[in-house]
């Protein structure tokens, strides 16, 4: 079964298998970027440029972005400036409405 046109045949079997509960997909950080979404490492750019705010202001947070660790300085960010809370919220919701349009191509 193809659900979009141009890609790759899924087996019945496989399809069946996830909808009884019997397989589950992992997927990379990257899948997302088809329907638009930014890898975290961009949107965490966005979130400081947003509310211009740097890391750089704030060692554990340059450290945790040096180490790919996005989460925890977002964590950081968000405990300490408030305008920062708003921008994470909005970008959570401005993805979470793209995700939903990128689905609602698919299928």
């Amino acid at each position: 079964m193809r659900f979009i046109a141009g890609t790759p045949d899924i087996p019945d079997e496989l399809i069946n298998d996830v909808s009884d509960g019997r397989a589950v997909f992992l997927c990379g950080a990257g899948v997302s970027t088809r329907v638009g979404m930014p890898l975290f490492g961009k949107l965490t750019d966005q979130i400081y440029a947003d509310i211009s705010e740097t890391p750089n202001n704030e060692a554990a947070e340059m450290e945790a972005i040096k180490r790919q660790e996005y989460d925890r300085a977002l964590r950081s960010l968000e405990s300490k400036d408030a305008s920062a809370q708003d921008a994470i919220a909005r970008a959570r919701s401005d993805h979470e409405v793209t995700h939903a349009r990128g689905r609602s191509r698919g299928s």
